[in-house]
C-alpha cells in the first residue's frame, strides 16, 4: 500500500505532502482545487495514464503540467509501507531554433524514479513496481486489445465496466472463470453432439451458424412459397379414361390400316419367299455346273454379298428408327409451339387486366362492379397468381422445346452417320455383287438346260415381285393419306389431355419437392434452435463461473425484438442493468470487482482510486472499505478552499 504521497507542480497543486492511512483516504474540497489533479498523479505513475472520468482524455497529458508555468517539472514520489519510493517528472521540452536565442517547444517527456535513482527506462521502473506489488500474476493476463491496461484494471472502479467495449470485459471474465467447451456441455446435455459439424465448421463459433440455420431457413420458406405457387396454378384434371379412349380410338385406325395393307402384305412378302427360293435353285443348279475351284469361289463370293446384304438391312432398320423418332420429335415441338403462342396469348390478357385493375381501382375490368380496396388487392394477388403459373408453365415449355431441340440434334447427327454408313454399305455391297458377276463370268462348264429354265423361272418372279413393290407403297400412301384426318383430329382432342397428364405429373413432381423442401425446413430449424440452446446454455454455465468468482452477475446475452441474440457483457445489481445504476452503486461493483481480480492475481495492496466519491453513501464506502484495499477517494465539500486529507 502506498505510506507517502508528495506531489509538486502538477496542474494546480504547488507542492503537498501527505501521509495515508492504509485503509481509507477522501481528499475533500471545492471544485476546481486539485482533487482529480492529485488521482491523474497517482494513476500516471502507477498506470501510465490520466484518471479520467468516464474513459475521456485518458491520454490528455497536459492536465499534469503546472497551470501558470509550462517550464516547470512536475513530480509525484510515493513510498510503500515497506519503504520503496516510486516517482516521476514529467515536464516540457524546449530548444533554440538556429542563429537566435528564441526556444521552441518540442514535446513533453516523462523521468521515472525507484528509490531516488532514475531508471534507465520505462521497463526497468515497471520491473520494479511489479516486485513491489506483487503484479507479476496481472502482468500476465493475455488478451486481444493491444491498450488494455492491466493496472487500471485493479485501480480505477470506472475502468472494466465503462471505459472497455464488452468483448474485452467478456474477455477477461472469461479469461479468470474459465470458459466451457463444447465437450462439457455435451456430456451434459448429448442432444448437442448433433453440433459437431458446426462446431469443427465455424471454429466453435455457434453463433456464426446460428446465423447461416436463419439464412438458410428465409430461402427455404422462399422456395416452399414459390413451389406452393406453381401448385396451385397447375390444372390436373386429368381424365385417365379419356385418354384411354382415345388411345383405343388410335390403335383401332392403326388396325384399320394394317387391316388395309394385309392382303398386300400377304401377296408381297409370299412373292419374296418364291423369288427367295428360285434364285436360291437358279444358283444351287449353276454352282453344280462350275468346276471344283469354282465352286469355292462362288460359294464365298456369294457369302460376302449375303453378309453384306444383312448388314445393309440391319442399317435401314436403324436408319428407319431414328427417322421415326425424328418425326415424333416434330410432331411435339410442333405442338410445344402451339402451345407456347397460347400461352403468350393468355399472359398478355392477364397482363392487360393486371393493368386495367392497378389503374382502375373502382372497377372491375371482367363484371364492371365496384371494387373496394380488399377486392382490389385480391383480385391483384389472383392475377398475379396466375402470371405467375403461366410464366412457370411457359418457362417449363421452354425448357422442354431446349431438350427436344437437342434431342432433334444428336438425331440429325445419328441419322447422318447412319445414312453415311448406308452409303457405305450399299457401295461395299456394290463390289461385293461385282466381285460375284466377275466369279459368275469365269470361264465355267456349259450350263445345263435345267439351270437356264430355273434361271428364267427366277428372273420372271423378281419382274413380278418388283412391280408388287410399287404396287404395294402406291396403296400405302393411298391408305394413309385415307385415315390421316381421323388421325389428325384425335390428337387435336388428345393435346388438352397430354397437357394435364403433363401437369400432373409436373404436380406431382412439384409436390415431392415441396415435401423434401419441407423437410429441410424441418432439419434447419431444428439446427437452428439448437443452436439458440447451445448458445443460451453456455453463457448461462459461463455466468453460472462467473457469479462464483466474482460475487456479481453478468448479463452477456440478449434477445432481440427480431428474435435474434445479441451479445452483450455488463454487470447487473437486484436485477437492474449497469447503466442503469446509480453513480454510488456502479462504484460499489467496480469496487468487488478489483477486489476479486486483485485475489486471483494475489497483488500486494494497490490502492482503489475513486473520484467523486460524495455519491457513496456511507454504508456503500463502508462496504467498499470492508473490502480490504487501501481506498483513494475525492469528495466535492462546497466552500472548502484548501485541499484536506480525511483519514480513517
Amino acid at each position: 500500500m502506498i505510506q507517502k504521497l508528495e506531489i509538486e507542480n502538477v496542474g494546480n497543486i504547488k507542492h503537498v505532502t501527505y501521509d495515508l492511512a492504509p485503509k481509507l483516504n477522501v481528499f475533500e474540497a471545492d471544485n476546481g482545487v486539485g482533487k482529480t489533479n492529485t488521482l491523474n498523479a497517482i494513476s500516471y505513475l502507477l498506470a501510465k495514464r490520466i484518471f479520467s472520468d468516464q474513459g475521456k482524455n485518458e491520454s490528455e497529458f497536459t492536465s499534469l503540467i503546472p497551470i501558470d508555468n509550462e517550464r516547470a517539472i512536475a513530480s509525484v514520489n510515493l513510498t510503500t509501507d515497506l519503504g520503496q519510493e516510486f516517482g516521476f517528472k514529467f515536464y516540457n521540452v524546449y530548444q533554440k531554433t538556429r542563429g537566435t536565442n528564441e526556444e521552441v517547444f518540442k514535446g513533453r517527456t516523462t523521468d521515472y524514479y525507484f528509490n531516488g535513482v532514475k531508471c534507465k527506462n520505462i521497463s526497468e521502473f515497471d520491473s520494479a513496481l511489479n516486485v513491489a506489488f506483487n503484479l507479476d500474476k496481472l502482468k500476465d493476463i493475455k488478451v486481444n486489445d493491444s491498450k488494455f491496461n492491466a493496472i487500471a484494471l485493479i485501480t480505477d472502479v470506472f475502468y472494466a465496466f465503462a471505459k472497455i467495449d464488452y468483448k474485452l470485459l467478456r474477455e477477461l471474465v472469461i479469461y479468470f472463470t474459465g470458459d466451457i467447451s463444447f465437450e462439457d456441455l455435451a456430456r451434459e446435455h448429448p442432444e448437442f453432439n448433433s453440433l459437431k459439424d458446426d462446431v469443427f465448421k465455424y471454429d466453435g463459433r455457434l453463433d456464426l451458424a446460428r446465423k447461416n440455420y436463419k439464412a438458410i431457413i428465409l430461402d427455404l420458406q422462399k422456395q416452399i412459397d414459390v413451389k406452393q405457387g406453381i401448385l396451385e396454378g397447375l390444372d390436373i384434371n386429368f381424365d385417365e379414361d379419356k385418354l384411354k379412349e382415345f388411345e383405343v380410338r388410335k390403335t383401332s385406325i392403326e388396325a384399320l390400316k394394317q387391316g388395309d395393307l394385309s392382303g398386300s402384305n400377304a401377296d408381297l412378302i409370299e412373292l419374296q419367299k418364291k423369288v427367295i427360293e428360285a434364285e436360291r435353285a437358279y444358283l444351287n443348279s449353276k454352282t453344280n455346273d462350275y468346276q471344283a475351284n469354282q465352286n469355292i469361289k462362288l460359294n464365298e463370293a456369294m457369302e460376302l454379298v449375303s453378309g453384306s446384304k444383312e448388314k445393309l438391312h440391319s442399317c435401314e432398320i436403324v436408319l428407319k428408327d431414328y427417322e421415326n423418332k425424328l418425326k415424333i420429335i416434330n410432331e411435339k415441338g410442333k405442338f410445344n409451339k402451339t402451345k407456347n403462342e397460347s400461352l403468350v396469348n393468355e399472359l398478355e390478357k392477364l397482363q392487360l387486366e393486371l393493368a386495367e385493375v392497378i389503374n382502375n381501382p373502382d372497377k372491375c375490368p371482367n363484371c364492371g362492379y365496384i371494387l373496394n380496396e380488399e377486392k382490389q388487392q385480391e383480385k391483384i394477388y389472383n392475377l398475379k397468381a396466375k402470371i405467375t403459373n403461366l410464366n412457370n408453365q411457359k418457362a417449363s415449355l421452354i425448357e422442354d422445346t431446349k431438350k427436344l431441340a437437342n434431342d432433334k440434334n444428336e438425331l440429325l447427327e445419328l441419322i447422318d452417320g447412319a445414312n453415311s454408313d448406308l452409303s457405305d454399305l450399299k457401295a461395299d455391297l456394290s463390289k461385293k455383287e461385282a466381285n460375284l458377276d466377275k466369279v459368275k463370268g469365269e470361264p465355267f462348264n456349259p450350263i445345263s438346260e435345267d439351270t437356264n429354265t430355273l434361271k428364267n423361272i427366277y428372273l420372271s418372279l423378281k419382274e413380278e415381285l418388283n412391280k408388287l413393290e410399287e404396287k404395294h407403297n402406291n396403296l400405302e400412301v393411298e391408305i394413309e393419306t385415307k385415315y390421316a384426318n381421323d388421325l389428325a383430329q384425335i390428337n387435336k382432342e388428345l393435346e388438352p389431355i397430354m397437357q394435364a397428364k403433363y401437369n400432373l405429373k409436373l404436380y406431382k413432381k412439384t409436390d415431392k419437392e415441396k415435401q423434401e423442401l419441407i423437410s429441410q425446413l424441418n432439419d434447419a430449424e431444428s439446427s437452428y434452435t439448437l443452436c439458440d440452446e447451445y448458445i443460451k446454455t453456455r453463457i448461462k454455465a459461463i455466468n453460472d463461473k462467473a457469479y462464483s468468482t466474482f460475487g456479481i452477475e453478468f448479463e452477456m446475452l440478449k434477445e432481440q425484438v427480431n428474435g435474434g441474440l445479441e451479445e452483450v457483457c455488463y454487470p447487473v445489481l437486484d436485477g437492474k442493468a449497469y447503466n442503469q445504476l446509480n453513480r454510488g452503486l456502479k462504484e460499489y461493483l467496480g469496487a468487488l470487482f478489483i477486489t476479486k481480480i486483485k485475489e486471483l492475481t494475489n497483488v500486494k495492496d494497490m490502492p482503489i482510486l475513486i473520484d467523486n466519491a460524495e455519491s457513496l453513501g456511507s454504508n456503500s464506502l463502508n462496504k467498499i472499505v470492508n473490502m480490504g484495499s487501501q481506498i483513494i477517494a475525492t469528495r466535492v465539500v462546497s466552500n472548502k478552499n484548501i485541499l484536506e486529507l480525511v483519514k480513517e
